[in-house]
């Protein structure tokens, strides 16, 4: 799940810091463009958190030996944590520009970082609430 997470953040990051660079996207249309990768985020992390919460749902109790509300927290996890990537990894390359930061160099690093930080909190937090609603 971090993995996936990790790949639509820099995904989202490159097209960013390629239309900073390339001077397609200026600070009149960030907001277009950010809105529309975020969007594109939140559909690979629908698309992913469903398959993959449906799989674990399906195995879960037969070849896991464990509870089939694994599949829902594996799922949602997958949606929040991608969707979140996907805005983190938008947003960073301009905030860098902003500070007079190359945004090149130093969005990949951060944003992995970040990813990985939030995405296992992201993961954790939902996995506890939703085993504490049973």
């Amino acid at each position: 799940m971090l993995g996936l997470a990790g790949n639509v953040g820099l995904q989202g990051a490159t097209v960013i810091v390629r239309g900073l660079a390339t001077g397609d996207i200026q600070d009149d249309n960030l907001k277009s463009v950010i809105r529309s990768e975020v969007k594109v985020g939140m559909c690979h992390g629908l698309i992913f958190g469903m398959v993959c919460g449906l799989i674990i749902l399906t195995i879960a109790k037969t070849l896991l030996d464990s509870n089939p509300m694994l599949g829902l927290s594996v799922g949602l996890g997958i949606v929040l944590a991608v969707s979140m990537a996907a805005f983190i990894g938008s947003l960073t390359p301009w905030v860098f520009k902003k500070l007079d930061i190359d945004p090149a160099i130093s969005t990949g690093p951060v944003v992995t970082t970040i990813n990985d930080i939030a995405g296992l909190f992201i993961y954790l937090m939902t996995t506890s609430l939703v085993f504490s609603l049973i």
